[in-house]
């Protein structure tokens, strides 16, 4: 499960703690959940630094996403500690076709496989950039309308065992 905390909750040294305890009463597993801190807002403070690097190491996976649109760098990734970098939809568009996309996500892949971080293209709506991404399909996750659109509880879960259903591979 992940969800977005954004860069002003993490001002917040007990954050950590707070998401710790929700976790216990719900038993579930740190492990369990990625957080994703949206890149469009710089992290700014050693605060901010600290409360991340807690999350880590209580266990929680830390996504990075839109990247492409906002502050973090390439170099950044070394020094930050995500798990998963999301690219943004706005590099994904038309992929096909956009010489500086392709040369930005090869670069993205390069580096978070040498980093062994997770990879994930955002965005995925026409199968012509569906087609383009396969080539990175063994270490490349990717999202999109092209296969679903957001949904209530109740419908994802129906919807996600169709899928299982329609795509699990033969044994």
């Amino acid at each position: 499960m992940a969800f977005n905390l954004s860069p002003t909750q993490l001002d917040d040294l007990n954050c950590p703690n707070k998401l710790l305890l929700i976790l216990k009463l719900n038993q579930i597993m740190p492990s369990n959940i990625i957080i994703e801190i949206t890149e469009q807002h710089a992290l700014s403070s050693l605060t901010q630094l600290e409360t991340l690097n807690r999350l880590r190491m209580h266990g929680f996976g830390l996504s990075l996403d839109d990247f492409g649109v906002g502050f973090t760098n390439i170099n950044q990734l070394r020094n930050l500690p995500f798990t998963e970098v999301k690219i943004d939809r706005s590099l994904i568009s038309h992929i096909e076709t956009d010489l500086f996309s392709q040369v930005v996500v090869s670069s993205l892949f390069n580096i978070t496989s040498k980093d062994h971080l997770d990879l994930v293209a955002e965005g995925v709506e026409r199968q012509e950039e569906l087609t383009y991404l396969k080539h990175y399909k063994r270490n490349l996750a990717i999202q999109g309308f092209l296969f679903s659109c957001p949904k209530p509880q109740d419908e994802f879960i129906s919807w996600a065992k169709d899928w299982l259903k329609t795509y699990k591979s033969p044994a």
